[in-house]
């Protein structure tokens, strides 16, 4: 799988926007940062149309690592569940 990576991201932002690189570079950065404080609220945020982000606590527990198949023991952490719209996922599957 080929992945765009932030700096792509930022450039192709800033051309189809027209807009500076070093201003799209600090309204991305400016949203991480927003992101982190409503994880750390324990918020979800929808940034994108059809896309919702929503942080969840990950139990104390033993699970099975998808990779190698073998169980791991895993401590309390913090991670984020991504939920897409119907419509959204619709879009993803329109033939061009």
């Amino acid at each position: 799988m080929d992945v765009m990576n932030r700096s792509e991201f930022i450039r192709e932002v800033s051309q189809r926007a027209r807009i500076e690189v070093e201003d799209v570079q600090k309204i991305i950065e400016t949203s991480e940062d927003l992101l982190m404080d409503c994880f750390h609220k324990g918020r979800a945020v929808r940034p994108f149309y059809g896309i919702t982000l929503k942080p969840r606590q990950v139990k104390d527990g033993e699970y099975l690592n998808p990779k190698t198949l073998d169980v791991v023991e895993v401590k309390n952490r913090k991670t984020v569940s991504v939920l897409l719209s119907t419509t959204f996922r619709q879009r993803l599957n329109e033939v061009d």
